[in-house]
């Protein structure tokens, strides 16, 4: 919930991608709880929309009755399995996921507001991983990495229309995603080890504060930043989870299909 009993959102319209899970969901409840009207696009949603079909993300925020002033990319997903041993098919999916699809949502929303002449905020959810590899992670880490370059253009080329694009990079963030590790006492130590404040996992509201700050008016002279909300991690190493999953149980991870 909104602690701050801030509500910098009264009469603005939200559009979550990704917002039934995780990140996204605690998105959805920060920006309710500032005032906005939340619209949801997700593949789990009363009106599936697949991030990947460009034509079906377009229509959908077309559809929406009102042009949204914020708009948040947080649909996420990871194949665990090392380069050597995964089907490029499948690295090819997560890019097509994380990065492509983040892509249509970007482009669909911008076009959106430049025709309503709609001076927005959008916001995409990276990861720690934009910044450091980890082994396993070889499709995530490469479209969260291309996903800042992304905003970056994006800050660049939307900026004479009003439109500010950032980024919040997340540490190890308690999701859906993380659940598997999270459970293992040896991942909990990786994360203990790794995160110097507090040395625990993030929380999806703790992003959620993140991503609000950058899609408000606080930030206005905010565009094409990543702002990195990882409770310090990477200022030491970043946890492997291979590592983890090794040193609790023998049983493979290989292959695992990570969804938030």
């Amino acid at each position: 919930m909104c602690r701050e009993n801030k509500m910098r959102f009264v009469q603005q319209t939200a559009v979550v991608a990704g917002g039934f899970r995780g990140i996204g969901s605690a998105c959805i409840e920060r920006f309710g709880a500032e005032g906005a009207a939340v619209h949801v696009m997700d593949l789990s949603a009363e009106r599936s929309v697949d991030i990947c079909d460009s034509t079906a993300v377009s229509d959908f925020i077309e559809s929406l009755p009102e042009c949204p002033t914020v708009a948040v990319n947080a649909v996420g997903n990871a194949n665990l399995a090392l380069l050597v041993d995964q089907d490029v098919a499948e690295f090819r999916r997560i890019l097509e996921i994380e990065l492509v699809g983040a892509y249509n949502f970007i482009q669909a929303v911008a076009r959106r507001m430049i025709r309503d002449s709609v001076r927005g905020s959008i916001v995409s959810i990276s990861s720690v991983n934009e910044r450091f590899p980890s082994r396993g992670l070889s499709g995530h880490c490469s479209a969260k990495a291309g996903l800042i370059m992304l905003t970056r253009v994006a800050a660049v080329e939307l900026g004479e229309h009003g439109i500010r694009v950032n980024a919040v990079s997340p540490g190890c963030t308690l999701t859906p995603l993380t659940a598997p590790f999270a459970k293992l006492d040896s991942y909990a130590e990786e994360v203990r080890v790794t995160t110097p404040l507090e040395g625990r996992m993030g929380e999806p509201e703790e992003i959620a504060a993140a991503v609000a700050f950058l899609a408000s008016r606080d930030a206005a002279w905010v565009t094409g930043h990543v702002l990195h909300a990882d409770g310090g991690q990477g200022l030491v190493y970043v946890p492997d989870p291979l590592n983890a999953v090794a040193a609790a149980d023998p049983w493979s991870f290989t292959s695992q299909v990570l969804t938030d």
